[in-house]
C-alpha cells in the first residue's frame, strides 16, 4: 500500500535513439501553470556516459534549468536510461538535447544542509526539516516565515486488529535516512523505520520517499507498509498520515473522481475545522469484483454533503484498485489535520491533481 501526496507528470520520449534531440511529451491535463516534472529518457548504447551532457530546451530553444540522473547503464558504462527533472508548464513543449558536445548549464537550486542528524531542504518557496526522529517531514514553513506545521505534529500511524495504535516516531522506531537523489533541481530522500506501540511492540515497517523540487513548495510523498508478522494473526484496521496544516481563510479540496486520464474532478469548499473525505468502501479482493468510492463533507460533526458514488460501471468492471483521502482544513489559530488513506495526503499546504507513476527506489 502506498500513500502519495503530490504527482509528478510522466514524460515519454518519442524520438529515434539515433537522434540528438528528443521531444518530451507531458501526459497531463491538470492545466496548472507550473509543476515539478520528471521522466525517463532512453539513450542508445555508447552515446554519452555523463549526465552533464543532457539538457532541456523549451519551445523557443532556450535552456530550462534541469537535472539529469543516471537510472541505468549499458555494459560499456554508457547511459541507457536517464531521469530528467525540471519545473515547467504541463501545457508547454520541451525537448531533451543530448550528445558529447552538449553541456548542461549549472544552476543554483535546492540547498541541502545537515541539521539535527537529518536534513534541512530549502527549495526557495519553502523549507522542510527531515530528521531521524520521525518517518515524515518534521516541520515545514514557507519562505515568508509562515509555519505550516511544527515539530512533532506530522505523524504516520496505524491501528492493528487488536486495537493497538502504533506510530513511526521516536528512538524505538529506529528510523534511518538515505539520500537517493541530491541535485540542484530535485532532491529525493528515503526514511524507513518501525511502527511502535506505547509498550514498545514493533508491528510493521514503514518506508517513505520524499521528492523536493527547486522553485516549488510542493512535495511528492510515497509511503509503504511492510508486514513483518503473520498476517493471519495481525492485520490493520486503519492507517494514515496526519499533517496539521496551519493557514488563513477558506480552502478548496480537489478530488480526482475518475481514474480515466482526464480532468474529471470534484471540488469541496472547506471552512476552518471542516473535513472532506473520499474513502474506498469496496475494493476487488477474494471473491469481490466491485470498486466503490464515497465522498463526504463534514462540518461540526454533521454531514453537509451526503455520500456519493465515485467512478462508474466501467471502473468497477475493470476492477481497478485505489484508495482515498481525508482532508481537514485547519482553523487559522489552531491545528487541523490532513489524513491520507493509500494516497493523496497533502503537504506544503497545496492540493493538486494529476496522474503519474510511483518512482522506484532510485528516485
Amino acid at each position: 500500500m502506498r500513500i502519495t501526496l503530490m504527482t509528478m507528470m510522466v514524460l515519454a520520449c518519442l524520438a529515434a535513439t539515433a537522434a540528438e534531440r528528443c521531444e518530451l511529451v507531458i501526459d497531463d491535463v491538470a492545466g496548472v501553470p507550473e509543476w515539478p516534472l520528471v521522466g525517463g529518457l532512453p539513450l542508445a548504447e555508447g552515446v554519452i556516459d555523463d549526465p552533464a551532457h543532457i539538457r532541456v530546451l523549451d519551445a523557443e530553444g532556450n535552456e530550462v534549468p534541469s537535472q539529469a540522473d543516471v537510472a541505468a547503464t549499458y555494459r560499456d558504462g554508457s547511459i541507457r536510461w536517464a531521469l530528467v527533472s525540471f519545473v515547467g508548464s504541463p501545457g508547454g513543449k520541451y525537448t531533451a538535447e543530448f550528445g558529447p558536445d552538449v553541456t548542461r548549464r549549472e544552476v543554483d537550486g535546492i540547498t541541502l544542509t545537515d541539521r539535527q542528524g537529518g536534513f534541512l531542504i530549502d527549495t526557495g518557496p519553502a523549507q522542510f526539516l527531515v530528521t531521524p526522529d520521525a518517518l515524515l517531514i518534521e516541520s515545514a514553513r514557507l519562505a515568508g516565515g509562515r509555519e505550516l506545521w511544527a515539530p512533532g505534529q506530522c505523524e504516520a500511524y496505524l491501528i492493528d486488529n487488536q486495537g493497538r495504535r502504533a506510530i513511526c516516531r521516536g528512538p524505538a522506531a529506529e528510523i534511518e535516512l538515505t539520500t537517493l537523489k541530491s541535485g540542484p533541481v530535485r532532491v529525493v530522500l528515503r526514511s524507513q523505520g518501525w511502527y511502535v506501540t506505547e509498550d514498545g511492540a514493533q508491528l510493521a515497517r514503514g518506508v517513505a520517499r520524499m521528492s523536493f523540487s527547486a522553485g516549488s513548495p510542493l512535495v511528492k510523498l510515497s509511503h509503504s507498509i511492510i508486514f513483518t508478522e503473520d498476517t493471519n494473526e495481525l492485520w490493520l484496521r486503519d492507517y494514515g498520515l496526519t499533517v496539521p496544516l496551519a493557514g488563513a481563510g477558506d480552502a478548496t479540496a480537489t478530488f480526482d473522481v475518475d481514474r480515466a486520464f482526464d480532468d474529471t474532478v470534484s471540488q469541496v469548499k472547506l471552512a476552518g475545522g471542516d473535513m472532506a473525505a473520499m474513502l474506498q468502501s469496496e475494493f476487488p479482493h477474494f471473491a469481490e469484483t466491485e470498486s466503490l468510492f464515497t465522498l463526504t463533507q463534514r462540518r461540526g460533526g454533521r454531514v453537509r454533503r451526503g455520500l456519493r458514488r465515485v467512478g462508474g460501471p466501467d471502473q468497477r468492471r475493470r476492477g481497478d484498485r485505489g484508495g482515498g483521502a481525508r482532508l481537514r482544513r485547519a482553523v487559522p489559530q489552531g491545528a487541523g489535520g490532513a489524513r491520507g488513506r493509500h494516497h493523496c495526503a497533502p503537504l506544503a499546504g497545496a492540493l493538486g491533481q494529476g496522474a503519474g507513476l510511483p518512482q522506484p527506489d532510485a528516485g
